[in-house]
């Protein structure tokens, strides 16, 4: 059970960190969104 927590957790921080290097297909303005500072970046919010 250990093991399939630890390969979900890495399988998923892997596609976070995939979606925040190009999150233009996953967002709906990718000129503005995640570009003020009072916006949360992409991958935290993926991770929360």
């Amino acid at each position: 059970m250990i093991e399939y927590a630890v390969s979900l957790k890495e399988t998923l921080t892997s596609l976070t960190r995939e979606m925040s290097a190009a999150p233009a297909p996953y967002v709906k303005h990718p000129n503005k969104d995640f570009t003020r500072k009072k916006n949360y970046p992409l991958k935290p919010l993926c991770n929360f």
